[in-house]
């Protein structure tokens, strides 16, 4: 009897243990027809609530913690028909536990037939992050997933057919830590796709699209970078790759159809601009080193402008307003500097800058500069190059008119050289060499 007496007291005492920490809340509320939640949690602390209207909606929902004091979060509301939300939480921090915890989800559709998934964890480097997916319409898709700490997505979607996807720290390199990272995309009409992911601490990345069929991607590989992507109209496709710390890459304002934008930086403290507005616009920016500026400004139909800059301190910009402009600006070394403006129809700009001095003196500058403005089809190539010296070169050239050709050649330092046409079917050719 007294064997079986304690027994029982142990049983009670462990069963008791056992209820104090699961503290596990879930609260399903469900009205219409064939709905189903399907709600999995393990640990403690883990809250749930799904809401579901109108039918056949699908909630699924798995929470998991493998240590004490560790939170996970989650809301589901569906309205509309055959949506589905899948979320499954997962904490494994073995790093401070009891300073972790609270992951949080939310999901909202309202719609027919949208998609969203949210995966959090599993990570021994985990805590405090939030996911966030609102979409109205029908036929969305949006994926979320999330590793480390402290990082926050956004998604919101209206329209049909929009697919948006966001991936922060799941890929980081071996030893790497990953933290605080931010993306938001917001995507409204038909058929746009946006793509985000982070790997590193404090990157910031956002996409904005309206229209249908546009494409925006975002890669970031570091710390402290910011992209920002804003198109308008259709078929807009913009690319934005950062590997590095501090840099920041902005298409502002992709408005009109078809029209491309590819930025890519290396290094740290480069900066990207471009607004584009028209049809059929194409830019390329190629940054790596440090400090490297470049601006490009389109307005009109079928312009090209491809900038490369590869440090120290360079700065490159391009104005092109009309239709069928062509730009192409490549720098190196040096204080390099390159402007091109162009005002006109069918205007060529070439710009090559290379430096390799044997001296970082601050007089080392590389200037070169091309205005065409007028009735158009004018071209001007501007090409300059410096093996060890220090002193600057300056190339400029200015046209106006029609079926004007200016060509100069500067190699060496200490060459300064200005081509000022005005009128039609003039040619003028500059040769320097300085050793």
């Amino acid at each position: 009897m007294k064997t079986s007496c304690l027994t029982l007291a142990m049983l009670f005492i462990a069963s008791g243990a056992t209820f104090a920490q699961s503290s596990n809340s879930n609260s399903v509320n469900q009205s219409g027809t064939l709905q189903t939640a399907t709600v999995t949690q393990k640990g403690i602390l883990n809250t749930s609530d799904v809401t579901q209207s109108n039918y056949l909606n699908n909630a699924t929902i798995k929470q998991i913690n493998y240590n004490s004091n560790l939170n996970n979060t989650s809301t589901v509301v569906q309205s509309g028909k055959e949506n589905s939300a899948i979320v499954n939480q997962t904490s494994s921090s073995t790093q401070n536990a009891s300073a972790l915890g609270t992951l949080e989800s939310k999901v909202t559709q309202s719609g027919n037939s949208n998609i969203a998934q949210q995966d959090q964890g599993p990570s021994d480097k985990q805590g405090k992050s939030s996911a966030a997916i609102t979409q109205s319409g029908n036929n969305n898709k949006a994926t979320q997933q999330q590793l480390a700490y402290g990082n926050a997505a956004t998604i919101d979607q209206s329209g049909s057919s929009n697919e948006a996807s966001q991936y922060q720290d799941v890929n980081l390199p071996n030893n790497s830590e990953g933290t605080y990272n931010s993306a938001t995309i917001i995507q409204s009409k038909d058929k746009n796709k946006a793509t985000q992911t982070q790997n590193g601490w404090s990157n910031n990345a956002f996409i904005m699209q309206s229209g249908n069929m546009n494409n925006a991607v975002q890669t970031q590989t570091g710390k402290l970078n910011i992209a920002n992507i804003s198109q308008a109209g259709d078929k807009n496709n913009a690319v934005q790759t950062q590997l590095g710390w501090g840099n920041v890459a902005n298409v502002l304002d992709q408005s009109g159809d078809l029209n491309e934008a590819l930025q890519i930086q290396t290094g740290e403290m480069n900066n990207q601009s471009a607004i584009a507005s028209g049809d059929n616009n194409h830019l390329v920016q190629n940054q790596s080193g440090s400090n490297n500026i470049a601006t490009a400004d389109q307005s009109g139909s079928s312009n090209t402008a491809t900038q490369t800059q590869n440090s120290w301190k360079s700065k490159a910009a391009v104005n092109q307003s009309g239709s069928n402009g062509f730009s192409t600006q490549v720098q190196f070394g040096g204080l390099n500097s390159a402007s091109v403006v162009q005002s006109s129809k069918e205007d060529v700009a070439i710009q090559s800058q290379v430096g390799s001095a044997s001296s970082t003196s601050s007089e080392f500058v590389n200037v070169a500069e091309i205005t065409q403005k007028g009735v158009g089809s004018n071209y001007a190539e501007q090409i300059q190059c410096i093996n060890g010296s220090s002193v600057p070169n300056t190339a400029i050239i200015k046209q106006d008119g029609e079926l004007n050709r200016a060509y100069q050649s500067q190699d060496g330092g200490n060459n300064y050289s200005m081509i000022s046409q005005a009128g039609w079917g003039h040619a003028a050719n500059v040769i320097q060499t300085n050793e």
